[in-house]
């Protein structure tokens, strides 16, 4: 089956499990679309989930480097011991 064919599905989930994933799937969610990596036509489709295990994730962005993504400040809440995290998506 064609990715042509597979992105004609309502839904599509990829399973992948294992470190052995990890660099193909980080490719597959934020890698750019090219036929190198076949998977990654699955980011034009509304209806793509990916379930993983986290040996699987652990190339991804928000699981290497979670606050790379976001603008982060931290503010001492007064009267307190806890910390407010405030994030917002740099884009």
């Amino acid at each position: 089956m064609g990715i042509r064919t597979v992105l004609k599905a309502h839904r599509i989930v990829l399973l992948a499990w294992g470190s052995g994933k990890a660099s193909i799937v980080a490719k597959a969610v934020e890698g750019d679309i090219t036929a190198e990596v076949p998977s990654s036509y699955l980011q034009l489709h509304e209806n793509t989930t990916f379930v993983l295990d986290e040996e699987a994730a652990a190339d991804l962005t928000r699981i290497k480097t979670p606050l790379a993504r976001y603008r982060c400040t931290m503010e001492r809440r007064p009267q307190s011991k806890s910390y407010c995290l405030a994030l917002r998506t740099l884009g």
